[in-house]
């Protein structure tokens, strides 16, 4: 599954912040599907009796540097100016 930046989105609301149309509608119905399939796979993977035995005793203290790992990385990205890295990486904290 792919995870989009929609920066042309979020310009167009910052200059038109007003205008509805069906277009940006179905983008957000589309990033809404998107967002309910990632909570799915994340429901998968934590199930305790079919999930991923690494996620499933996962707590917020085991996960910790993890997520900050991932928070450097998605820094690298943005000093970099690799958006296609920013995606990918804001992906990637997105998951822990």
């Amino acid at each position: 599954m792919a995870l989009y930046c929609f920066s042309n989105r979020f310009i167009s609301r910052i200059l038109f912040p007003v205008t509805v149309s069906f277009a940006r509608i179905y983008a957000m119905s589309d990033t809404i599907e998107q967002l309910k399939n990632i909570i799915t796979i994340l429901a998968q993977l934590r199930d305790p009796e079919t999930g991923c035995p690494w996620d499933v005793k996962q707590d917020f203290a085991s996960i910790a540097p993890y997520t900050i790992e991932e928070a450097y990385e998605v820094a690298d990205a943005i000093e970099s100016g690799d958006r296609e890295a920013l995606c990918d990486e804001l992906g990637d904290l997105l998951l822990q």
